[in-house]
């Protein structure tokens, strides 16, 4: 009897809070992500018009930087605002699934948690509001005189390009490729491009060619796995190779799990983020999906601009069993930068087989 009034009065403070919430805040929340939208589009053209000037003025430089960062936070707090009930979808899962309680007491909880956490997205969004709004102020008289700067020559970077794709000096043959990339076909008075779409303008580091917008969940998932990178760009771009080999939900979901797992260990044994470990060139324990009884060793990383001397397996291959691997070290490329020199970056590695101690505790951090 006492479960059921809990549970009862659970659920009748959930619905209450949540119809107080929704009742109050729905205008005022729309009114809010349309004037962040609008001033994240305003402090985007800033930003892109000072990045075609020579600005010299080392405060109007510290100014532009400052909104830049705040444009940069501003768009994450406005994505995790509108993809939240991606995750608390994802809590309810979790918690059905790990509790054995009742769906009743469930609900009342998730309600309660999901209205703080909407209060809490509420007030940062009227913070990061308040704070694009100040600075978008602040630079007003720096964008009076951004066109009294000099606007910056990428013609020596432009031919550096054709020269690396033997185009060199071969100017009306430049114009015709990049003619062919611009036309549109124009049946419908619509003025999209026909190639730019698969090639320049959309395309995202894990994301590729495809919309994100049409994947809401994989975008939720996405931005829980930039909060594990900590800013690191070639765990990114391993991140973001291994996923775009598939796009799927429950794949990804799985993968996160596996790298919280592996992050978490590190940080309870070493105090440190695991990438601080690669960083200082000390090994880092990363292990195999589809081997549980072997562990895959990172023991330090190196740059190399050799075309010639660039390992043929790759790292995210060995992580999930695609490529075959035998016990002892070699070298796996992590990432390969697409823009002239062409920088590889490679890991020296080491497969190392477990002890038996440790296999049970290994094949419940796999994914399969």
């Amino acid at each position: 009897m006492e479960i059921f009034l809990s549970a009862l009065l659970g659920e009748l403070a959930s619905r209450s809070i949540n119809f107080f919430i929704h009742k109050i805040s729905k205008k005022k929340v729309l009114d809010m992500e349309d004037s962040l939208q609008r001033a994240l589009l305003r402090a985007q053209v800033i930003v892109d018009e000072a990045k075609g000037r020579h600005i010299t003025n080392q405060a109007m430089m510290q100014q532009l930087d400052m909104l830049r960062d705040a444009m940069h936070r501003g768009c994450y707090i406005l994505d995790t605002f509108r993809y939240q009930s991606y995750d608390d979808d994802e809590d309810t899962k979790d918690q059905s699934v790990s509790h054995s309680l009742s769906p009743s007491i469930l609900n009342s909880q998730n309600g309660i948690r999901s209205s703080n956490r909407k209060l809490l997205l509420l007030e940062q969004l009227q913070e990061s509001l308040n704070n694009l709004s100040s600075l978008i102020l602040d630079v007003n008289e720096a964008v009076v005189f951004l066109a009294s700067n000099p606007r910056l020559c990428s013609q020596p970077y432009n031919m550096h390009i054709l020269l690396g794709n033997c185009m060199f000096d071969r100017q009306s043959e430049s114009e015709l490729v990049i003619n062919f990339l611009l036309r549109t076909n124009n049946p419908h008075g619509s003025q999209e491009f026909e190639v730019l779409p698969i090639v320049g303008p959309g395309k995202t580091v894990t994301f590729g060619s495809m919309d994100p917008k049409m994947h809401p969940r994989l975008v939720h998932l996405a931005m829980e796995f930039a909060n594990l990178m900590i800013g690191s760009l070639m765990g990114a771009n391993i991140m973001a190779s291994l996923l775009r080999d598939n796009f799927d939900n429950r794949f990804w979901r799985k993968t996160l799990a596996f790298f919280r797992g592996f992050i978490q260990r590190h940080v309870s044994k070493y105090g440190v983020h695991p990438i601080f470990l690669i960083n200082q060139n000390r090994s880092i324990h990363l292990g195999r999906v589809g081997a549980p009884f072997e562990d895959l060793v990172f023991c330090s990383e190196y740059e190399s601009c050799s075309q010639e001397e660039v390992p043929k397996i790759k790292v995210h291959d060995v992580m999930y069993g695609s490529a075959k691997a035998t016990l002892g070290k070699f070298e796996a490329l992590a990432w390969r930068s697409p823009i002239p020199p062409y920088s590889n970056y490679v890991y020296s590695c080491e497969i190392r087989e477990l002890k038996s101690s440790g296999r049970k505790r290994k094949r419940s951090t796999s994914l399969y």
